[in-house]
């Protein structure tokens, strides 16, 4: 199935050339320009908002949300590749879901890995409202691929960049979830374009011209617009956090908000936090009283909340994490100049500026990615969260849309923070003197995408194979793959399924040599495991701390019409006195 085309560019028809690419139009961030990405993939956010809904009634109005959100978020928000489809085929997705929790309607929860799912050939409606169930119900790693390349056909390299992934996993993703259709459902016959009628179109330009134009929504769906969050590349967009009750005394994480916004409870409980942390550590006498702390904005998500303060006047920042609070020192912070003050190994950057910068952008290069976003700023203060692992990158800080050259200023990795406390500690102190516990600690450390929390992670499995291995962590609700080679060095992490079975496979990597490693999640009552290749015999899989992993051995054809892999994976799971407790087949 391929992405739906529109009609020609208003820019190719009078000029007789090649129409300018979307990246183009959506930088010119003027009406014309957005007319025409309107006119060019209206039909295909149509096709894609009808997808994910199984109705043209609530497909209208998705699509009116989506525009007139990448409308009011255009220069915070850009597309990371040539075309902007994967950004508003994202933006659909979010607003399906918002829609979804406005109405009241529980999103089931996560299917077995391997639970039978059956499609009914009825009608073209009922299918799809059948599949986008199954679709709705995966992981949200694996529901982000099938929703925007088996129902939205978009490219692999394409949904790699909007996603910030490497293609390996989106195909890892892709071949996950398409093991939880049955092999005769016809996805590209369900979610083959429609054409999109001229009057339907005519109606949805202009519900679009209202909503640019009074920078609304339509009604019914206005709270789903104030949800949406977009996430295009390495640009930061963040939500705001509702107002709640007054903490109890074991406060648990709060993050605050973002849009150099300050939300004085959630920064308070934050500050608190890092104080303590503090006390924690007998550093006390290095910084300000608390009573001194005045915070200057916040930002955050869910995973990692930061804090932009002054203690006593100086520079302070607060970052906290479900486990960790790390602050630094005040008395190293510059009181002048543009500097960087902290680098987290969680990807934040935050630092002091002498200059009237309306807007700021952080940009850099490393041996782990590129850096470019837009940072939240007030006081005299930024902050921004790269989304990269920082160790050897250079980061430059500049004004947005500025045409003065000199508005640039290069910053230097600073020391280290003075606080880094995992003060709220989820289980006991990691594991990294095992072999398995160093091969995850170093991986974790040197990964390209740094994770939150890293010392929550317990060593699982570990597998080695030519020229590298690969090892599996698992914490309370998560499990994380960390693979490093000559490749790559990355770890992805995956909420657990918790279903209830003996072993599920949530874990399917390709590394060096095409060669495959299934692994994922177990029961604890589990002790051994193993899987059948084929006709072949039952080979042992290694399993540790309730996590397994299996290198899937090389084949090659032996005869005419022989095929270089097996079509069925056989495994077998038994607890410590060989009672066989799971039993799983299916094609690989």
């Amino acid at each position: 199935m391929t992405s739906e085309t529109t009609p020609e560019d208003a820019d190719t028809a009078a000029g007789g050339g090649e129409p300018p690419d979307d990246v183009v139009l959506w930088g010119r961030g003027d009406r014309e320009s957005f007319d025409l990405l309107f006119e060019r993939h209206v039909e295909a956010v149509w096709n894609h908002a009808y997808r994910l809904t199984a109705s043209r009634e609530r497909a209208f109005d998705v699509v009116v949300v989506t525009f007139s959100t990448a409308w009011r978020k255009r220069v915070e928000v850009v597309p990371v590749g040539p075309s902007a489809l994967p950004l508003l085929y994202a933006t659909v997705g979010d607003v399906v879901r918002g829609d979804k929790r406005r109405r009241g309607m529980s999103t089931p929860p996560p299917v077995d890995e391997h639970a039978d799912v059956v499609v009914h050939l009825v009608d073209d409606d009922s299918r799809l409202r059948e599949v986008v169930d199954v679709v709705r119900r995966l992981p949200r790693a694996q529901r982000e691929v099938a929703e925007l390349c088996l129902l939205g056909g978009l490219p692999v390299a394409d949904v790699a960049a909007h996603l910030r992934v490497t293609e390996e996993s989106v195909r890892s993703g892709l071949a996950l979830a398409r093991a939880r259709l049955v092999e005769d459902v016809p996805i590209d016959e369900i979610a083959a374009p429609l054409a999109l009628p001229p009057a339907l179109r005519d109606r949805l330009r202009v519900e679009v011209e209202q909503g640019v134009a009074r920078r609304a929504v339509p009604r019914r769906l206005i709270a789903v617009a104030a949800a949406v969050v977009l996430l295009a590349g390495t640009v930061l967009v963040l939500r705001q956090v509702p107002d709640v009750a007054a903490p109890a005394p074991d406060v648990p994480h709060r993050v605050a908000v973002a849009g150099a916004s300050l939300d004085r409870e959630a920064a308070g409980v934050a500050l608190d936090r890092c104080w303590a942390a503090v006390l924690q550590q007998g550093l006390a006498d290095r910084f300000p009283d608390r009573s001194l702390w005045t915070p200057s904005f916040t930002a955050g998500d869910s995973q990692v909340g930061v804090v932009a303060a002054r203690a006593d006047g100086k520079p302070l920042f607060c970052q906290t994490t479900p486990t960790t609070a790390t602050v630094t020192d005040p008395t190293l912070a510059p009181t002048s100049g543009t500097a960087a003050v902290l680098f987290s190994r969680e990807g934040v950057v935050a630092g002091v500026t002498d200059v009237d910068w309306d807007r700021i952008a952080l940009k850099g290069t490393g041996p782990h990615g590129s850096v470019l976003l837009k940072a939240e700023s007030g006081d005299h203060l930024f902050v921004g969260r790269a989304g990269v692992n920082l160790g050897g990158t250079r980061i430059s800080v500049n004004e947005i849309d500025s045409e003065d050259p000199t508005a640039v200023r290069e910053l230097v990795a600073p020391a280290p923070p003075a606080v880094l406390a995992r003060d709220r500690p989820d289980g006991p102190a990691p594991d990294r003197a095992s072999d398995a516990g160093s091969a995850l600690g170093d991986c974790l450390a040197r990964s390209s995408r740094p994770l939150p929390d890293p010392d929550s992670y317990q060593p699982g499995a570990l597998v080695t194979y030519p020229g590298g291995r690969l090892v599996l962590g698992r914490s309370t609700d998560s499990l994380v793959t960390c693979r490093s080679d000559q490749e790559k060095t990355e770890a992805v992490r995956t909420l657990l399924v918790n279903s209830g079975a003996s072993a599920v496979m949530n874990v399917l990597t390709i590394v060096e040599g095409d060669r495959t490693i299934l692994g994922g999640e177990l029961r604890p009552e589990v002790s051994t495991m193993e899987i059948s290749l084929g006709d072949g015999p039952p080979e042992p899989v290694i399993v540790a701390d309730r996590t397994f992993a299996f290198l899937v051995p090389s084949f090659a054809p032996s005869g005419p019409g022989a095929r270089p892999y097996p079509l069925v994976v056989r495994a077998v799971a038994r607890d410590a006195n060989g009672v066989q407790l799971y039993e799983r087949s299916w094609n690989r």
